[in-house]
């Protein structure tokens, strides 16, 4: 609804002024989600006796949680993950308004730049269903690797497809949007395993701090991917507001809508080779910290490092 709404509310508020209309789309949508927000934190309760706390300094937690090789392992990948989808979003509607309509505003360019947004969006839930259709059937690393393949090849081959050509560039979009969000499904449940394996490793159990850290490589990675942005653009000669960029903006723009994110896709497929955490890994690995809580273990913060023998 938000990628939707936005161009259209922007246009109704603002009219010539888009500036304006951008501040207030801003607010309008800022205002709806603090009451969505409260409504969330005021309609929650906790149904589950939280488990006893473990005592231990936040320098101790710290020094564990970098010592988890696998921790290290997802937070890189968050952070390229969160650089791709931002980079692509950051340089969709550069895209669009300078490439695709050739800087020409209007009702009914407006109107097939959300078009063009929504397609990505529509792909991202089919994606999420696909996800769990597939993760029945087949091995979760194994399709990490695989669908971070394809969004590098559907990258590549948008960078040399012509944005005018728009039958094509819809249903390339559709696909960039439907493979990323297959794969975030893997990504999330890397970082619960990544705790399970701090826990079975060291003795003890720091998810919080897990979860905290994974999202701080989140957010370092939407902030270095906006940052990018900008630069590339200035650094390729992007003006603003000209019907036509020069052929070196043009390719700029092309190139973080595509390449750019699809090196991130290379290089989430390279690091996915180092995460062995695989389902026989994970199952041993929770069967021992079952049966290290009924024994109590748990308590004691006894360690429990031994590597399950590979059949």
């Amino acid at each position: 609804m938000v990628s939707v709404a936005t161009l259209f509310l922007v246009d109704f508020f603002g009219k010539e002024n888009k500036q304006f209309g951008f501040q207030a789309t801003m607010g309008i949508m800022g205002a709806i989600a603090i009451v969505m927000l409260a409504f969330c934190f005021f309609s929650t309760k906790e149904r589950v006796a939280p488990a006893v706390e473990q005592q231990g300094s936040i320098r101790e937690d710290l020094r564990q949680l970098l010592a988890n090789d696998q921790w290290r392992i997802v937070a890189i990948i968050t952070f390229f993950s969160s650089m791709a989808g931002v980079m692509r979003s950051a340089a969709t509607l550069y895209y669009a308004t300078y490439l695709m309509l050739g800087g020409v505003e209007s009702a009914a360019g407006t109107a097939m730049k959300s078009a063009f947004v929504s397609t990505s969006v529509v792909g991202t839930i089919i994606g999420s269903i696909a996800a769990g259709w597939l993760a029945k059937r087949y091995r979760a690393v194994s399709l990490f690797k695989n669908i971070n393949l394809l969004l590098v090849l559907v990258g590549v081959v948008m960078f040399f497809v012509p944005p005018t050509w728009l039958p094509v560039v819809f249903p390339l979009y559709f696909l960039v949007g439907f493979f990323h969000q297959m794969y975030q499904p893997f990504k999330w449940n890397m970082m619960a395993n990544a705790a399970d394996y701090g826990e079975w490793k060291f003795g003890r159990r720091i998810t919080g701090l897990s979860y905290s850290g994974n999202l701080f490589a989140l957010k370092m990675g939407m902030a270095v991917a906006g940052a990018a942005v900008g630069f590339s653009l200035g650094l390729f000669g992007y003006q603003a507001g000209v019907t036509a960029q020069t052929p070196l903006a043009t390719m700029g723009i092309v190139g973080l809508l595509t390449l750019g994110p699809s090196l991130s896709y290379l290089l989430l497929w390279w690091l996915a080779r180092f995460y062995k955490l695989d389902d026989k890994m994970m199952q041993t690995i929770q069967r021992e910290l079952s049966m290290r809580q009924q024994q109590g273990h748990s308590e004691t913060h006894l360690p429990l490092n031994a590597v399950p023998e590979k059949a």
